[in-house]
C-alpha cells in the first residue's frame, strides 16, 4: 500500500504496485512548487526595501562577531525601543547624553587635555580649565573673550581654604567698610557709625588743640611732666596736657616775702578721630 511523506505529501508507492509516471511527475510538481515557493518568498524577502525582520528573529547566536557595522545600518534604524533592556541599561549608565541628563560620580579633567567650553555662536568665549605648573590652579573664563565673571548667590559669597583649612572666609562689600573722621572733645564718647559694632571698629586720634591759657593765667608753667594725652579707653576720649605749674603765694601777717607753690593741673583739649569700619562675619 502506497504511503506519503510528512511534509510535501509525495506519493510513496509500495514495491508490489506498478510504476506510474504520472504519479511521479505529480511528485515532481510539488517538490517543484515547493522550492518555487520558498525561492520566491526569499527573493521577495532580499528585495523588501527596507528588508523586515519580526521581533526576536535576530540573535546574537546568528550574528558573527563585528558583522553589524554602521554602513549595514540604515539611518535611526536601531533605536532605543529596538534594544534588549540590558542593552539599554548599559548604555544608560555608562554614557552621558548632550541634554537633559544626569550622572553620578566624578567627572575628571586631565590639565592641557581636557576643559569645560562654553561657545556662542559656536566660537569657544569662556573655559575651565586646570592651569599652573601642576594643574593647582583653577582658571575660569579666557583672558581674551571674558568679558566679566558673574558669581550669583542670594546669601553672601566666599571661599573656603584659606591656609588649608574649611573656615569660611566672606567676601567684603563696599558697603562692609567704611572711614569716619571728626573731631571731639576731652571726656567725650566716639561715636560708632551706623549699621556697625564696636568691635568691628577701630579708632585713631591725634591733638587738634589744647587750651592752656587759663593755666598760665595766673602761673607760671614749670614744665609738661611730660604728659600730653590723646587716646581712648573703651571710646571715652582723654585729650589734654598734664601740666605742672607754680604761683607765687603771700601769707598774710608774713615778712612779705612771695612763696612759691606747685600745682598739677589738667588741661583738656580737642582731638581728630579718624574711624576705620570693617564689617566682621560670626
Amino acid at each position: 500500500m502506497a504511503t506519503y511523506t510528512k511534509n510535501l505529501k509525495l506519493l510513496k508507492p509500495a514495491e508490489n504496485e506498478k510504476y506510474d509516471v504520472n504519479l511521479r511527475n505529480e511528485n515532481w510538481d510539488k517538490i517543484d512548487a515547493s522550492v518555487g515557493m520558498y525561492t520566491d518568498g526569499v527573493k521577495k524577502h532580499k528585495e523588501t526595501n527596507p528588508i523586515d525582520h519580526p521581533d526576536a528573529s535576530v540573535t546574537t547566536p546568528k550574528l558573527r562577531d563585528q558583522s553589524v557595522t554602521t554602513p549595514k545600518l540604515a539611518d535611526k534604524s536601531v533605536t532605543a525601543a529596538k534594544l534588549a533592556d540590558d542593552i539599554n541599561e548599559k548604555l544608560n549608565n555608562s554614557y552621558v547624553q548632550k541634554a537633559g541628563d544626569t550622572m553620578q560620580g566624578d567627572l575628571k579633567f586631565v590639565k592641557n587635555q581636557s576643559a569645560i567650553k562654553f561657545q556662542v555662536d559656536k566660537k569657544d568665549v569662556h573655559t575651565i580649565r586646570a592651569n599652573g605648573d601642576n594643574g593647582e590652579n583653577l582658571e575660569l573664563g579666557s583672558s581674551t573673550t571674558t568679558s566679566q565673571t558673574n558669581l550669583c548667590c542670594y546669601n553672601r559669597p566666599g571661599w573656603y581654604g584659606k591656609d588649608k583649612t574649611n573656615t569660611f572666609k566672606p567676601f567684603l562689600f563696599d558697603d562692609d567698610m567704611i572711614i569716619t573722621s571728626g573731631t571731639i572733645n576731652d571726656g567725650q564718647v566716639l561715636p560708632v557709625p551706623e549699621g556697625f559694632r564696636e568691635d568691628e571698629c577701630h579708632w585713631l586720634l591725634s591733638i587738634n588743640t589744647l587750651n592752656i591759657t587759663e593755666a598760665n593765667q595766673y602761673s607760671t608753667i614749670v614744665g609738661l611732666n611730660e604728659n600730653i594725652k590723646c587716646y581712648h579707653e573703651n571710646r571715652k576720649v582723654v585729650c589734654g596736657a598734664d601740666l605742672k605749674t607754680s604761683r607765687n603765694i603771700h601769707y598774710a601777717g608774713g615778712d612779705d616775702t612771695d612763696r612759691v607753690k606747685q600745682f598739677n593741673t589738667w588741661c583738656p583739649g580737642t582731638a581728630n578721630y579718624v574711624c576705620i569700619c570693617r564689617r566682621r562675619f560670626q
